[in-house]
C-alpha cells in the first residue's frame, strides 16, 4: 500500500500531465480553427456560404482541401512551404491526440503507457509507448509555433 507521501507526488504528476493534455488540447483546437480559416480565406468563399457548404471541417479534411488548393496553385509559392510543414507536424500530434483519446492508458511515474492492444487484430498492430509531460509540453509548442 501507498504511503501518504508517494499518494502526494502521484496526485501532483496527474495534475501536472492534465494541465499539460489540456493546454495540448486547447491548443488543438486553436490550430484547428485557424485551419478552417485558411480554407475559408484561399476558397474566398463568404462566411454563410462557407458555413453552408464546409461547415466545421476535422483537421485532416481541412488540410486535405488546402493540399488541393495548393497543387491548384490558388495558394501563393511563398505559402506552399508553410502548408507543408504545418501538415507534416500537425500530422504527427493529430496521431498523437487520437491516440490519447482512443487506446488504453496507464499510469507510470513516468507519464502514461498507451497502447493499442485492446484493439489490434494482429501482433504487428500493436503499439506501446510512454506519453509524458514533456512529450505534451513539446507537442504544445509546437502548436503555438503553427498558431
Amino acid at each position: 500500500m501507498a504511503n501518504a507521501s508517494e499518494t502526494a507526488k502521484a496526485i501532483e504528476r496527474r495534475k501536472e500531465y492534465f494541465a499539460h493534455l489540456g493546454a495540448l488540447l486547447w491548443y488543438y483546437a486553436s490550430v484547428e480553427w485557424m485551419i478552417n480559416h485558411l480554407v475559408r480565406y484561399y476558397y474566398k468563399i463568404p462566411e454563410q456560404k462557407a458555413n453552408i457548404a464546409l461547415g466545421q471541417l476535422p483537421y485532416d479534411s481541412a488540410v486535405d482541401h488546402l493540399n488541393r488548393l495548393r497543387i491548384a496553385g490558388i495558394i501563393p509559392d511563398d505559402d506552399n512551404i508553410e502548408i507543408i510543414l504545418i501538415k507534416e507536424q500537425l500530422g504527427a500530434i493529430t496521431r498523437l491526440r487520437n491516440d490519447m483519446v482512443h487506446y488504453t492508458q496507464e499510469e507510470t511515474p513516468d507519464g502514461y503507457i498507451l497502447s493499442t492492444e485492446s484493439w489490434a487484430y494482429n501482433a504487428k498492430k500493436i503499439r506501446k509507448f510512454i506519453v509524458s509531460t514533456e512529450t505534451l509540453s513539446d507537442a504544445s509548442y509546437d502548436l503555438m509555433r503553427i498558431f
